[in-house]
């Protein structure tokens, strides 16, 4: 869910290692080998055929608590694994940690892997430290390596000297 640069990376790896992807993204897209789905009308078509939702899209008015359980119980259950997984390695205010919780004891979610939350650091009373479905991972995406992050400074600076696009810019109207 969510098919930008992480999206459309983790889905070639996904494929790459023979699961078979379907994808969502806001806008059309299209990747060699995945099933892409879209915008609101293509949104339960791509619940409906995801057993394991992987959730990485950027936090915007439109993306805030769409992890709930109107949406969970809309995943795939009955495939390969017998039960529908979620895993958010996107940003935390995008679920509702209490409809995650519901999900799991109500048996739409077999699991939940989740990386961020709507809190950070997450309380030491939050249900999800004891929950035996639930894994929690540190949130720590990369690290900033200044040899890579000079590398593309100055290609940034080189595009817009030759009157190029910068690229990756913030749509401040999107929110990303």
């Amino acid at each position: 869910m969510g098919l930008g640069h992480l999206g459309s990376a983790a889905a070639q790896a996904l494929r790459g290692l023979g699961f078979q992807v379907q994808g969502w993204s806001r806008t059309p897209k299209s990747i060699p080998g995945v099933t892409c789905h879209s915008g609101a009308n293509g949104l339960d078509s791509f619940l409906a055929a995801s057993e394991i939702l992987v959730v990485l899209l950027p936090h915007t008015p439109a993306t805030e608590g769409m992890i709930n359980l109107t949406l969970l119980r809309k995943l795939k259950r009955d495939g390969a694994l017998g039960s529908a997984h979620l895993i958010n390695a996107g940003r935390g205010l995008l679920q509702v940690d209490t409809d995650i919780l519901a999900a799991l004891e109500q048996h739409l979610l077999a699991t939940a892997t989740l990386d961020v939350f709507p809190q950070e650091s997450l309380p030491r009373e939050s249900p999800f430290w004891q929950h035996p479905r639930v894994t929690i991972t540190s949130h720590n995406a990369a690290t900033s390596d200044p040899r890579f992050l000079v590398r593309n400074v100055l290609a940034q600076i080189e595009r817009l000297e030759r009157g190029e696009p910068l690229e990756h810019t913030i749509d401040r109207a999107l929110g990303y």
